[in-house]
C-alpha cells in the first residue's frame, strides 16, 4: 500500500512538472536505483533524492525550516505527527488515480 501511495504521489508531481526536476526527501534505500530510473524515463524528469535514516533526522530537518523538497515521504501517519492536506490547495490532485 505505501509503495502504491508513493507511486501515485510521484506520478502526480511529475505530471505537473514533466520537464523539471523532482526533489524527493525519502528514507534511505526506499527506492532502488532501477525504480528511480524507470520513474525518470516514464515522467521525463530528473529525480533528485535526499535521504534520511530515521524519523528524528527527518523531523529535525523539517523543523529547522528545510525548503526545496517537492515531496517528503514520512512514516508518521497514524502517530499524530501529521495533518490532513487541503486538497483544494493541490491543483494536480485530480490527476491521481484512486484519489
Amino acid at each position: 500500500m505505501k509503495k502504491r501511495l508513493l507511486g501515485l504521489a510521484l506520478a502526480a508531481a511529475a505530471n505537473a512538472y514533466a520537464a523539471d526536476t523532482l526533489h524527493l526527501y525519502n528514507w534511505n534505500n526506499y527506492l532502488s536505483d532501477a525504480t528511480a530510473k524507470r520513474f525518470e524515463a516514464y515522467c521525463k524528469c530528473k529525480l533528485v533524492q535526499d535521504h534520511y535514516g530515521d524519523n528524528e533526522e527527518m523531523l529535525a530537518k523539517l523543523a529547522a525550516g528545510a525548503k526545496g523538497d517537492d515531496i517528503v515521504v514520512p512514516t508518521l501517519i497514524g502517530q499524530g505527527k501529521t495533518q490532513a492536506r487541503d486538497k483544494a490547495q493541490l491543483p494536480n490532485f485530480k490527476n491521481m488515480n484512486g484519489a
